[in-house]
């Protein structure tokens, strides 16, 4: 599938250790997964994978297009901390565990 970014705005969230970022894509067919943004931007800012959440997706109705709001940490147990569960589920692909959860 290719993606296009078409549009990058960047804010660094200083007090929350994070980049919010909104973006507008343009793709080819179908709306892109969570896990095809998550590599896109994470290969765009240079980080893992673990360190990207994507929040939210609103498609254009009728087009090929999407803005997307992300969330980009420096540390996977800040990240834990600051997304809720259900984006966390969502982004790491649904499973019941979260990845890098401890038992207790």
């Amino acid at each position: 599938m290719s993606i296009e970014l078409l549009s990058m705005e960047k804010r660094e969230n200083k007090l929350l250790n994070r980049i919010e970022l909104i973006a507008e894509l343009r793709f080819g067919s179908g709306t892109p997964t969570r896990k095809e943004i998550r590599s896109l931007i994470a290969s765009l800012l240079k980080k893992p994978e673990g360190l990207v959440f994507v929040r939210k997706i609103s498609t254009k109705y009728g087009r090929r297009e999407a803005v997307i709001k992300v969330n980009v940490y420096n540390n996977r147990d800040e990240a834990l901390q600051m997304e809720p569960e259900h984006i966390i589920r969502r982004n790491e692909g649904g499973s019941g565990k979260i990845e890098g959860e401890k038992n207790g």
